[in-house]
């Protein structure tokens, strides 16, 4: 009997429904032992850095910010990968090293959403973001919006986008619009609405969790 599901992921119209997994995670497995075991705890958010050696201090202390609700991913432009083996939080973390490339070039090759489908929320943030302030539970908190004065529009002109945070369902739509030789990603932030319609209703500047920018070099 040949089988053919139409509903199935492409490329898997010939499996059985049963038998397909059309999505996958960054939890870590073990080798052996009962898989059933493997995640007694699962993150709920993934938080995401582009990186370099220079700026190590500056990511530890933004992780610390993060509880075990995140899930911390990696990615390295510089290829130094082991001398973040200082910090106890970076032997639980997911490393991705791959030379000379900016953030967005990472997103588009790692952060499939059939990938990051587990997370209800992904945060791709830059290295060189100062946190005192922030408080990463809160920031995943939905609640109305708020002002001190009604008659002021709820919307900003333009917010440059360091440190945004996606709900699953807005990446799957974001990740399809990034092109593959994506870069920098300068005017991306004026695409994002597109995926959120209406955007002044479902995109929000969280200024009561505010970051600051260090604008700091990197060295590749």
């Amino acid at each position: 009997m040949k089988i053919y599901v139409p509903t199935n992921p492409r490329g898997a119209e010939s499996l059985a429904p049963s038998i397909v997994v059309p999505e996958s995670d960054f939890h870590p497995r073990r080798l052996w032992g009962n898989p059933d075991e493997d995640l007694l705890f699962k993150p709920k958010y993934l938080v995401t850095f582009t990186v370099g050696i220079s700026q190590k201090e500056n990511i530890n202390r933004a992780v610390k910010k993060f509880s075990d609700n995140f899930a911390i991913l990696l990615f390295h432009y510089d290829g130094r990968v082991s001398e973040w083996d200082e910090f106890e939080w970076s032997k639980r973390a997911i490393h991705i090293s791959v030379r000379r490339q900016a953030k967005w070039w990472y997103a588009k090759r790692f952060l499939h959403p059939d990938i990051v489908a587990s997370y209800e929320y992904i945060f791709i943030w830059d290295e060189d973001l100062g946190v005192e302030h922030f408080n990463a539970e809160e920031d995943t908190e939905e609640r109305p919006g708020w002002c001190t004065d009604p008659h002021l529009p709820t919307y900003a002109a333009f917010v440059e986008i360091m440190a945004p945070v996606f709900s699953r369902d807005a990446w799957r739509c974001v990740w399809h619009m990034i092109q593959n030789d994506l870069v920098h990603g300068w005017g991306l932030d004026f695409a994002l609405r597109k995926c959120v319609e209406p955007a002044h209703e479902k995109i929000g500047v969280v200024d009561s969790q505010w970051i600051m920018w260090f604008l700091l070099s990197r060295t590749m």
